[in-house]
């Protein structure tokens, strides 16, 4: 038997200007659950220690873990192992609880046996949509994407549904039962920032299980503040997690052919940009940029460079 309904796992790397109010739409938001909020601090240098001290000092069910910083997944673990909810909710420091939004996860969760991991429908700051899901990569949503076969909203076209099949929730938002760590276990620790949740939700699809969007949960995501501080960082972290999952979860042919597609995409932008590079100068770059990491990609995946086993 479980002492809370839920856990909510925050991980935090210098967060100072966000933490306290993602906390505050949490207690002034969630109602008729029992819940705590773990706080997982990755080495902040900055006051979000601080804030969050203070937090703990004010309210009885949030904890404080301060953890040398191995990364987004070690942090999610760490405080996963020391919760002790039925559900976990992993909720990225830089979000606003709208509603009561865990109330409604959590019992459409429980009317379904058969449910993977779910999230809530994420906004941006004027109440638009942001990106609530993701698609796992493969060649066919390489295809979908490249040839702009439908918009990025597409699972979201009919939000009067209460609840929506999709292929996995952002982890902005990742909520899944407890119970499901005894079957695929903890979140891979290879992963450092990035293609964490994919890979998750894979491993949970391959139980047969569904993953959902509930429309009418709420949250404000205030997307990249989390890790505008560190772009430089978080580009090369975003390769090399690419390449881990590619190399854990996809076949090599498939891989080659989903960079293929990739690179002569970029090529052909650049061909048509070319006589106009100089009034597209930010755009010429950008395909540059993306077509050098396509290339690299190329190489680590021909040269099985970069996985999780090393």
């Amino acid at each position: 038997m479980f002492l809370l309904d839920i856990s909510i796992v925050i991980v935090t790397y210098n967060s100072e200007g966000f933490i306290e109010k993602c906390v505050k739409s949490i207690i002034e938001n969630t109602i008729d659950l029992t819940y705590e909020i773990v706080i997982v601090d990755n080495t902040s240098v900055d006051r979000t220690i601080e804030i969050v001290k203070d937090l703990t000092n004010k309210y009885k069910n949030i904890r404080l873990i301060i953890s040398e910083n191995q990364g987004f997944n070690a942090g999610n673990n760490k405080g996963i192992k020391d919760s002790q909810g039925e559900y976990i909710a992993l909720l990225n420091p830089d979000t606003l609880l709208v509603n009561n939004a865990f109330k409604i996860i959590i019992e459409g969760m429980r009317s379904d046996i058969n449910i993977g991991v779910c999230g809530g429908t994420l906004l941006m700051e004027d109440m638009s949509l942001n990106m609530s899901l993701g698609s796992f990569p493969s060649l066919y949503d390489t295809l979908i994407r490249t040839f702009k076969l439908r918009n990025d909203n597409y699972y979201l076209s009919d939000l009067s549904k209460e609840k929506m099949e999709i292929p996995f929730p952002s982890g902005a938002d990742f909520v899944f039962k407890r119970s499901l760590i005894d079957r695929i276990g903890y979140m891979d620790e290879c992963y450092f920032l990035y293609f964490d949740e994919a890979d998750y939700a894979y491993s949970i699809t391959k139980l047969g299980l569904k993953n959902y969007l509930f429309t009418k949960a709420k949250i404000i995501h205030l997307q990249g503040k989390s890790t505008e501080a560190v772009s430089e960082f978080a580009k090369a972290t975003f390769f090399d997690s690419y390449i881990k999952y590619l190399l854990k979860n996809i076949s090599k042919g498939e891989a080659l052919l989903m960079t293929i597609t990739k690179i002569v995409e970029h090529i052909i932008k650049i061909l048509l940009i070319y006589p106009l590079r100089r009034k597209y100068k930010s755009k010429d770059l950008m395909y540059r940029e993306e077509l050098s990491f396509y290339r690299k990609t190329w190489s680590a995946v021909m040269d099985k460079r970069g996985s999780c086993d090393e």
